[in-house]
């Protein structure tokens, strides 16, 4: 029996240490001058992490080698590490070795971790990123809305992470990729943008000893439609009314001409307009109004006195002449709109036109015309004496 449990004993130290499967979830990303290698959340659990001279180092408290190791196999990466006096310290990734001026250093939750990769231990989203920069840089950050409007102004805040405060301050001329387009922040560390287009932009900011920013994405969305507004229905448009159950009714025979009783029709209101009294009553008669002021006539043609009245066809004026009027004078004639004068003899008729040459026709419209004036003047006269 005693034999059996040393050997049990001895088997159980010869075998390689078995960790619980149980894991925390962090964030990784993985910054060189040139590019980023990586950037992702990633499972973290115990490891196992094989150093440059094939010795194998067993961890099991969530440390930040295992994150690097994990972030290693998710991006199908290479790493590696030496083992020396201070512990593990990393030398290389994907290729990326340290130079006189680069060295790989590591960020937790942006502050700058002060043990090696072996002796710090992680907790559940925790953010870790490895950089190969210079002993002075600073990780940059960006903060900027998700989403935004077409045309509407997004403002973007270049940071950087400030060590004495744990916060992050205005990082003024921080060169930031739009979509790969340059734009740099003001002094203020701020930079105003707005988009025409839909779409999905990313964002991310470098600067000369600085640490690369993470990536930053923005959905620009187009405005939204205005709600329709409900637009009353004029009442002749409106839905029909329910049926009256009394209009549904089945429609009665109508009766013939002949059960009908005779009704003369009603006569249209032009015919019994002013209709005769049967025994008319005498009425009061009102007095007399005050007539109107005479209108003032319109002009009328200069007439001789001897010619007849004359008779209005349309836009014509027929006027009968004795035969003793030339019909080939020319009667100048005034009228409020142009017309045409016809005068007509016993034989013949001419046409007058109503346009008038001043100083051509006035001395033998004078002529024509003075015998009738000394007559009219003559005959007023005469009714002045007898009067």
């Amino acid at each position: 029996m005693k034999a059996l449990s040393i050997a049990i004993v001895i088997t159980a130290l010869s075998l390689p240490p078995v960790f619980a499967q149980s894991g925390i979830t962090v964030f990784v990303r993985i910054e060189t001058p040139e590019l980023t290698i990586f950037s992702g959340n990633v499972m973290v659990s115990d490891c196992v992490v094989i150093d440059r001279e094939g010795k194998k180092h067993y961890f099991k408290n969530y440390e930040a080698v295992c994150a690097l190791d994990a972030a290693a196999e998710s991006g199908d990466l290479t790493y590696t590490v030496d083992d020396q006096h201070i512990g593990l310290y990393l030398y290389d990734v994907a290729g990326h070795q340290e130079d006189a001026f680069h060295y790989w250093f590591y960020w937790v939750n942006y502050d700058l971790a002060p043990v090696g990769i072996d002796n710090y231990d992680l907790s559940a989203g925790d953010n870790i990123l490895f950089a190969l920069t210079d002993w002075e840089s600073r990780p940059l950050e960006l903060e900027l809305p998700d989403e935004a409007i077409i045309g509407e102004i997004v403002t973007v805040e270049t940071l950087s992470r400030n060590y004495a405060n744990h916060n992050f301050d205005p990082e003024p001329g921080v060169t930031v990729f739009v979509d790969g387009i340059e734009s740099v922040s003001s002094s203020e560390g701020l930079l105003e943008l707005s988009f025409s287009e839909a779409g999905t932009v990313s964002f991310v900011g470098e600067k000369e000893f600085f640490v690369r920013s993470p990536r930053h994405t923005l959905t620009v969305t187009a405005p939204p439609v205005p709600p329709e507004q409900d637009v009353e229905e004029p009442i002749g448009e409106s839905a029909p009314l329910p049926a009256d159950p009394v209009s549904e009714q089945p429609p009665q025979p109508k009766p013939s001409v002949e059960d009908q009783p005779s009704i003369d029709p009603p006569q249209p209101p032009a015919l019994i307009q002013n209709p005769k009294p049967v025994n008319p009553e005498p009425q009061a008669q009102e007095p007399p109004s005050a007539p109107n002021p005479p209108k003032k006539p319109a002009p009328t043609p200069l007439i001789p006195e001897t010619a007849t009245q004359p008779e209005v066809k349309g836009n014509e004026i027929a006027i009968i002449l004795p035969p003793a009027a030339s019909p080939k004078e020319r009667i100048p004639v005034e009228s409020p709109e142009p017309q045409s004068v016809e005068i007509i003899t016993e034989r013949r008729s001419v046409q007058l036109a109503s346009e008038w040459n001043f100083d051509t026709d006035w001395p033998k419209t004078f002529v024509y015309y003075f015998p009738a004036l000394v007559t009219a003047l003559a005959a007023l006269i005469v009714l002045k004496v007898r009067g």
